[in-house]
């Protein structure tokens, strides 16, 4: 049989198989590559989406943190007009069990709400003539009582029996007692040199901010009782 013109089909399945192809080595040494996987590659973030990200947070943080540190002062204040509250109630307590308020030295021993939410002691003044001896009662009418100077009114509040409070954030007292010309800081007992034991003037409370008189701003948070509603709470 043949597979072409004068050639037989056994001689080219010989001459076929007698074929030697030569492989070059290098490719026989070629490692093929895996497969990529796309889900193992780590990708970062660029100096742009790094920029931006602190840009974004940049602006949250200005416009969160304010308002968050209003809301601390405000919460914090909100807790000193409390303790101040309370320290107001415990001073009219202990007219009724003794007949007569506290004096400076007896407001810091036997008063329980003594120290403001900033560990600072509360100030106290009492007018002339509140602290005895003798019941108050007896000759409460002729008691003068202090003058407060009050923001917002035309006129002062006459015949306070006392007056209490924080020194504020700034932890240094804002409100001054006036007699005589004479301008003092109310501070604790053992700070200013006003009587123990109650005192005759003027006391002077500023608005919230406004300057005191040295010039600072006011942050004090005053409370007073006059000697009517003590009348009307100890007296019979």
């Amino acid at each position: 049989m043949k597979s072409g013109p004068g050639l037989d089909i056994n001689t080219h399945v010989q001459q076929l198989s007698e074929l030697k192809l030569e492989i070059p080595m290098e490719l026989c040494k070629m490692k093929i590559p895996d497969k990529p996987n796309f889900y193992s590659i780590k990708n970062g973030f660029t100096l742009i989406e790094m920029s931006v990200v602190m840009v974004v947070l940049g602006i949250v943080i200005g416009t969160i943190a304010p308002l968050l540190i209003s809301q601390i002062k405000q919460d914090r204040i909100r807790e000193v007009r409390e303790v101040v509250r309370v320290a107001r109630d415990e001073i009219v307590g202990f007219a009724r069990v003794n007949g007569r308020l506290p004096t400076r030295t007896e407001f810091s021993s036997q008063i329980g709400h003594t120290i403001d939410p900033w560990r600072k002691e509360l100030f106290y003044l009492p007018a002339e003539g509140m602290t005895g001896p003798d019941d108050l009662c007896d000759d409460i009418d002729s008691i003068a009582g202090l003058s407060i100077e009050v923001p917002g009114r035309d006129q002062d509040v006459l015949r306070a029996g006392f007056i209490v409070g924080s020194k504020g954030s700034n932890h240094e007292s804002n409100t001054y007692f006036s007699s005589n010309g004479v301008n003092t800081l109310i501070q604790s007992k053992t700070q200013d040199s006003l009587n123990d034991e109650g005192v005759e003037g003027k006391v002077i409370i500023k608005s919230y901010g406004q300057d005191d008189l040295a010039g600072n701003k006011y942050d004090d948070i005053v409370e007073f009782v006059t000697i009517y509603y003590l009348d009307s709470r100890i007296c019979p």
